[in-house]
This record gives structure tokens, sequence and C-alpha cells, in this order.
């Protein structure tokens, strides 16, 4: 033991030595070789260069124009809702995916355009903004002026190829840095996947970022990325190393993300090194810098005469008037910058230069005896190391000399020595002493010891909602309120009823769609109403239609139809695509339609009428199998974008061969994100059989995608190659990623600890407690290490909770309940089979009454097996549940633990055969 101790501290010292060493090379190591057209490293704190290489040479910028757009974005309120014209939804390149009249919020367009480079997002914000591009881009320019970028001009807000439309690397640096002084931008740069709920306007869409070094640098923080086919690969990035936060730029990269990530270790390199030898100046020094026009920095000529100093310098000795530089590797020395000052004027500045030369020879002295005191640390700490290596090889030496004549005393008493046969228990013992070694490398279960929160009553949290519509909003809130409409029926629908008199139409929208289940003839009335409202946002109209198809079936078919021709309204298509069966009627005044329909003049009307007619045809195929090569041509008259968004919004869902084949198109060569999505919700066996179909036609890139979109829907392939796709930058291979991270989270696998403070949070997040939503947010938040958002002081009952929100698998249960049904039910269900212990039963008897059928009775089933007062109550709470099952459960069991426990045995034998199952 002891030799094999000693054995591992000389390999320790030996890494450190290495380390030592190598670290040492490192740190006087030059600049990188850089092979862009123009770079920059910058310290955001104090602006000062640490790098450059054609700094104020003016490129195309691409989407880093973008960082512009949504600094303006940012300075807006992020509430503030946007409308989609016509020419915002039409924008080329990437996209979002959004459609004329749909209405997105500020924060939604914020992280479309920071992480997926949205076109259309960007197109969106500026008219909403500015009313016109032109307009806008004044705004952008008057910023950059702002910022210091006195060598930029915008002329559009998304970077797509201009003329005139050019930015430097020093001006996108300091656009940046002021950029990151805003904490909404901050947050949404650093952001690697986003979410933007669905609404009555837009579907749900997820978004990741293409910054792909968020996930491979250490304190990457953003920024942004563009490519056009003349600005070539374009960054703009941000890291922090402790407090020190560096900006890298690069313009027309071969590989941006090898010679950021370069940039960046070598400034972080520099961190603790004043460079004193390169100038009397340190707010102006540059360590590492190359020039167009020579190696001087800007603001000198070639031979390092001080140039004139115009309105737009950057640098602190050109806006001087002195030069006091000499550029040669990265190096300079006092001495040629003395020779620099004397040169031109030894009269004129003949007291300057005296005082000068003593403060250098000061500075000088000083960076010798610094350059000296490293030596020394260096080399002594180097040659410590090496003496106690010989230490250590002379103490296992002369260790080996002692076991050496018994090893011969053993050899020539028995010979060659032969490997006995070890006993049973031996071996038995020896496992174990294994198994128990080994548990000690594992990682730690996630352990959480806390007594609940105060939380309110099911009544109690409903008349609150009542109080405040506006909560409603909240996707999750209403799912909950659905939940509440079955557990407690009567209760929930008379506090609702008034609700479809209020005097906002959202809100009257909004109660009418939870209560179309329980009161189908007041809600309908409510919704159609509302269509009947010539002010009626779309967004409303979209979410009544939906909420009238998927509770009305065909009753109200001849709407859907008129809605379809009037305007090609694409949800009253799809609620008529959706049908079982389409009226012959109804079949016949679309075909008149598209009979009599002439082309208009105007692009915009040309646009809407084949928007209307595809619409229009893939209602027919739906139905009719004779109109789908009809709709396959009229999709082919649409540009991209618009095809394939009529696509997945029409075919979601839809099972027919047709369908799939449209959808499988858009996902192999359009905008795959959406249509992968949508894949999600077919049967997983159809989608691979029509790959198979598909596999000798594709070219290489559809291969690529049909290889990831296989992986996703059945796990087959390779999954390294997955993620190296995605640190190659391939944007469908890393959504896939983050959607399989949603796909396939399972929590049955997390331990009782983690699900009961997932279930508590996500309590107190829907509004089952006193505090109030900013103390919970800021609660959470800091929980998280990526907020930088102001500090609050979080109430000593929400501690426990803050901590426990830090654990990964807490995190993912709690995102996973609040974006969806399904993941609220597998949070729950898994809780319900936990161990047992008394901190999850109160949390089992808490949400009792609070979960769907199914669930509720699972809760039941475990709750019956402690005999205590709180799960007497909540059991008996259940009969007179609105559910048979459950309710006959909950009597049962009551009426078994009354009885004596031989009693209850045998009671237990004669359960019906839905106890006996369950």
């Amino acid at each position: 033991m002891r030799l094999a101790r000693m054995q591992n501290l000389a390999v320790m010292c030996i890494v450190l030595l290495c380390s030592t060493i190598a670290g040492a090379h490192a740190s006087h190591a030059g600049p990188p070789a850089i092979h862009a057209r123009a770079a920059l490293l910058m310290s955001a704190g104090s602006g000062r260069v640490l790098y450059a290489l054609h700094p104020d040479t003016p490129l195309p910028p691409a989407s880093t124009t973008k960082i512009a757009t949504a600094l303006l974005v940012a300075q807006q309120p992020l509430s503030k809702s946007y409308p989609v014209s016509a020419l915002a939804a039409g924008m080329p390149g990437n996209h979002l995916g959004i459609a004329a009249g749909q209405h997105y919020s500020g924060r939604s367009l914020l992280y479309a355009m920071l992480l997926v480079s949205a076109n259309d997002a960007a197109e969106a914000a500026a008219e909403g903004i500015a009313g016109s591009d032109a307009a806008f881009a004044a705004r952008m320019n008057a910023l950059a002026q702002q910022a210091g970028a006195t060598h930029t001009h915008f002329v559009n807000p998304n970077g797509l190829p201009a003329a005139g439309h050019v930015s430097t690397a020093r001006d996108l640096a300091l656009l940046a840095r002021l950029a990151l002084k805003n904490p909404a931008f901050a947050a949404a740069a650093r952001c690697i996947a986003f979410h933007i709920p669905a609404s009555s306007s837009h579907p749900g869409k997820n978004l990741v970022n293409s910054n792909t070094l968020l996930a491979v640098f250490p304190g990457m923080v953003g920024v942004k990325t563009g490519y056009t086919a003349a600005a070539g690969y374009c960054f703009v990035g941000a890291a922090h190393k402790g407090k020190r936060l560096l900006i890298v730029v690069l313009l027309h990269s071969p590989n941006w993300q090898k010679e950021a990530a370069e940039l960046l270790r070598f400034g972080f390199a520099q961190a603790g090194r004043i460079a004193l030898k390169q100038g009397a100046l340190p707010s102006a020094s540059v360590i590492g810098y190359k020039n167009m026009t020579g190696n001087g920095p800007a603001g000198t000529k070639d031979g390092g005469e001080p140039a004139d100093s115009g309105a737009g310098s950057g640098q602190d000795a050109a806006s001087a008037g002195i030069n006091v530089w000499k550029e040669s590797e990265g190096a300079r020395t006092l001495n040629n910058a003395r020779n620099a000052l004397a040169a031109p004027a030894k009269k004129l500045y003949g007291r300057v230069q005296h005082s000068l030369s003593r403060t250098h020879f000061a500075l000088k002295v000083s960076a010798v005896s610094t350059h000296l005191l490293k030596r020394f640390l260096l080399w002594g700490g180097i040659l410590l190391l090496l003496l106690l290596l010989l230490w250590l090889a002379a103490l296992l030496w002369r260790r080996r000399r002692k076991q050496k004549p018994a090893r011969r005393r053993k050899t020539m008493r028995f010979g060659i020595a032969r490997k006995q046969p070890v006993p049973a228990p031996v071996q038995a013992e020896a496992a174990g002493a294994a198994g128990r070694a080994s548990v000690h490398f594992e990682k730690p279960e996630f352990l959480y010891h806390s007594p609940a929160p105060s939380r309110c009553t099911a009544p109690d949290w409903l008349s609150r909602i009542v109080e405040t519509p506006a909560l409603l909003m909240e996707p999750a809130m209403r799912r909950h309120v659905r939940v509440l409409l079955d557990t407690h029926p009567k209760t929930t629908s008379q506090a609702l009823l008034p609700l479809l008199k209020h005097p906002g139409a959202r809100t009257r929208a909004l109660a009418a769609g939870m209560l179309l289940p329980s009161h189908p003839r007041r809600a309908e009335e409510t919704l159609l109403s509302l269509l009947k409202e010539e002010q009626v946002s779309l967004e409303l109209r979209t979410e009544a239609v939906e909420q009238l198809a998927a509770h009305g079936h065909d009753r109200h078919e001849r709407l859907w139809v008129e809605m379809l021709l009037r305007d090609g309204f694409i949800p009253a298509a799809r609620a008529l695509g959706r049908m079982d069966a389409l009226d012959d009627a109804s079949a016949a005044a679309i075909k008149r339609v598209l009979e009599e329909a002439k082309q208009p003049a105007d692009a915009d009307a040309k646009l809407r009428q084949n928007l209307r007619d595809a619409t229009a045809m893939l209602v027919l195929a739906l139905h009719q199998p004779e109109w789908e090569e009809k709709a396959k041509q009229k999709l082919r008259e649409l540009p991209p974008k618009h095809r394939d968004n009529v696509v997945v919004q029409m075919l979601e869902g839809q099972p027919q061969d047709f369908a799939l084949d449209r959808m499988l198109e858009c996902a192999l060569t359009g905008h795959a994100f959406p249509a992968m999505q949508a894949l999600l919700h077919l049967p997983p066996g159809q989608v691979t059989a029509a790959l198979d179909e598909k596999a000798e036609g594709m070219d290489t890139a559809e291969k690529t995608r049909a290889s990831i979109i296989r992986w996703l829907l059945t796990g087959e392939g390779d999954a390294k190659r997955i993620h190296a796709l995605a640190d190659a930058g391939n944007d469908m291979a890393t959504a896939a990623l983050n959607q399989a991270s949603l796909c396939r989270w399972n929590a049955t696998e997390l331990p009782a600890g983690a699900l009961t403070a997932a279930a508590q949070i996500v309590s107190l997040r829907l509004g089952y407690t006193s505090h109030t939503n900013e103390e919970i947010t800021s609660a959470l938040r800091r929980s998280l290490k990526s907020d930088a958002g102001p500090g609050r002081e979080i109430p000593d009952e929400l501690q426990p909770l803050s901590s426990a929100y830090e654990n990964e698998q807490v995190y993912h249960a709690v995102q996973a309940a609040m974006q969806s049904d399904e993941g609220m039910n597998e949070l729950l269900s898994a809780l319900s089979v936990a161990e047992a212990s008394p901190m999850k039963r109160a949390e089992t008897a808490f949400w009792a009454d609070k979960a769907p059928a199914p669930v509720r009775y699972l809760l039941m089933q475990h709750l019956c097996t402690e005999q205590d007062e709180l799960s007497h109550e909540a059991l008996a709470g259940r009969t007179m549940d609105s559910d048979a099952s459950v309710r006959e459960f909950a009597l049962r069991r009551l009426r078994t633990a009354a009885t004596a426990p031989s009693e209850a045995e045998a009671a237990v034998q004669q359960e019906s055969p839905i106890d006996q199952a369950a």
C-alpha cells in the first residue's frame, strides 16, 4: 500500500512538472496564425486591443449585423407585440418560419435573431419599431455612432448583401461591448436553447443556438454568428474567465470556431502580463497586432512615424499625436519608444523627453526585476520538483532491494511459483470489497430533505386565477385549470362561467376554450361571436377556430370553407383537412373557386392567392387522392419558405402517405427543424419505411438529414456521429440532440428526492403559494449559474428549493412538467411509485386532487399503504371524485383500513379485477 502511494505521488509530481513547463512555454507563446480577412481581440472591461488583423478594413458583416438590430429590440419592452407583414414573412435565408398576419413578442424575435439568425424576425422587428428598413437603418447607424463604431454603415436589419452595408472588426467589437451591457441582450446571446410558446397566432417553436462554441468552449457567453457568400463565415463572440471578459471578432474566416478558440485562449494566457515593454501608455497597449499598411498600430505609418489624428481614430496614442511604439513581432522596447519621441522634435520636447526618460528607466527596472523574479520562481520550482522525484526514486529503489532476497529464497525453495486456487469464500469477500470500493467513485445520488412549503388548496388557487385572468395567458396555467375541471368540475366551471362575459376578448376566448367540454353551448356561442367581431386579432381568431374544430367536429364545416375561400385562413383549412370526410357541397365550392381564380398583377396579391390555392388544394388532396398531383404542382410554385410553412401547418399529424411524403421533402431539402418536429407525431415505423423508399435517390446532404431523423425517431445510428455533426455546426443535428433530451426524458430514473423537489417547485411556479412571482423567479434564477440578473433576497422557505433547482435532474423535471401535460403526468406518476418517505407521502397527498384521473388513481394506490392521518384525509377527499374508478377505490380502501389486519387481508383478496390489476 505504501509503495503504491509513493508511485501515485511520483506520477502526480511528473504531471505537475510537465504542466509547469508547458504553462511556462505557453505563457511566452505568440499570437496564433489567423487566416481570416479581419480579426480583433478586445478586453471588454478596459477596451484594450489584445490582437488585431486589418481591424479597420470595411467588410460585409453578414448576420453579425443583427447585434445592432437585437440591441434595439432589447431596449424596447420585451412583451411588445410585433405584427408580421408579407415582406417580413418572405425574407430569404435563415428564418423562423413566421407567416403574414401573425404576431410575435419582442422576446421571441430577440431570441430568434440571436439563436437561429432569423432574417424574417429581424425584418418584423424593424418594421414594428421604425416602420421601414430605411428608418430602422438610421437608428442602427445612430447606435453604431454611440458605440464608437465610426466605420460602420448599415442598410438593412438582417445583414443580407446590400451595397454600402459594411462594418469593421473593431466596430463590431465595440457594438458587442455595448450590447452585452444590456441584460436582456446578454441573456439571449448566451442562451443555448429557447422555446417560443405556442399561441393562437402561431405554433410553438424550439430554437437552438447556432454558436456551437457555447457548448464546447468554457466561459463562452455569445454573441453572434453570420454567413453569406460575399462575407464568408463571420463571428462575434465573448467569453469570460474569472472577472475578465474578452470579445473576439472574425470576418471571412475559413474556420471561425478554431480561430475564435485560439484567439480567446491566447488572450486569457496574457491576462496576468502587463505589457510594459510595449510602451508607457497601458490604455493603448497592443499585444499582438497586424495592419494592412505595416506593423504599426492604427494611427502610425509604416516607418513608425505618427500619423495625423483623425476624428475616427480609436487609439490613445494616435489621438494624442504621439507615437511611442515600433512593433516588431509583438514586442517593443522602451528605448525605441524614447528614440521615436526624441527624433522628430528633440528641442521642442526637451523637458518632456527628460521626464519620460526618467519614467521609462523606472519602468524598465521594474520590468527587469519582475522578469527575473518570474524566472527564479519558475526554475526554482522545477528544481524542487526534480529533487523530489530523485528522492522518491531512491526510496523506491531501496524498497525493491529489500524485497529481492525474499523472492530469491522463495524461488530456490519452491522452484517456479505456481498460481494456487483461491477458495470461494475468499473470492466472494474480494468481490464484495471490490464492489464496495467501486461505489466510492460513483456519482452520489441527489438527496433532498426539507419540509413542504406552505401552499394553498385548489379552490383557493382557482379563486386567485379568476380574480387575475391575465394569469391564464400562461399555457401551463390553462392546462392546470383543465385538470381542475376534471377533479373539481362543479367548483371550477362555476368560477369560470363569469369570465365568458369579461370585457377582454382574450379572456373570453381562453375561458370558452376551457369550458367547451363542460358547457359546450355557451362556450361555442362565445367563440362564434368572437369570430364575427371585426376588431378581433388574428391570434384570437386562430385560437377560436382551433377550439371549435377540436370539439365541434364537422358542425362548423361551412364556416371553415367560407374562411378558407375568403382569405386562405390556414387554421380553417387545417380543420377541414382533419375531418373524417369532406361534404360534397364544400368540395364543389372549393373546386369552383380554384377554377375561376385569375392571377392578379400585384406581386403581394399574387402571393396571397397562391397561398390560398395551395392550402385549398391540400384540403382536397387529403380527402380526394386525384388532387394530390395538382397540390404538388401548386406547392412547387410557392417560395421555399412559404411552401415549408404551409406543408408543416397543414399536414402535421396527418397519417396519409401523401402528407408524409410532403413532410419528408420539407425535412430533407427545406426548413428542416419544424418538419422534423412534426414527424415526431407520426409512428416511427411509418417514417423510417418512407425514408427507406427514398434512400436511393438521395444526395449526400439528404442522406445526412435522413440519418439524423432516423436517429431522433428510433435511436438507430451512431450517436457519436450526431454529436460530431453538431460540433461541426450542423443545425439540424444540434436541434435533434436538443429534442432528444426532451423526448427521451425518463422520470422513473430520478431519485425520490429529485422528484419531490421538482414537484414542489412546479406547485410554486403554478402559484400555490403566498410568495410573489418575483420572489419565486428570483429564487430559481439565483440557483442557475448562468443568471446574471439583479440580486434579490430569497425567503428562508424557498432556500432549499433554490438549492435543489441547481441539480440538473430537478431542473429538467421541472421544465418537462411545465411544458406539457405528458411531462406533468410522468413526473407525478414517477413520484407515486418512488421510495416511501414522510416527505414524499406529503407531496403525494398534495397532488391527490390536482392530477388527471389515471394519475390520481396511482396516487391513491400508494397513499393507501400508509396508515396516517394525512393519507386518510387524502383518501377521504377522493370519495366524491368525479371519476368512478378513483371514487370506488378510495371508498374500498377506507373500508379496508377500518377492519382488522386479518380481515383486511381477506378483503384485498376479494377486490374487484380493477383493484387487483392495479
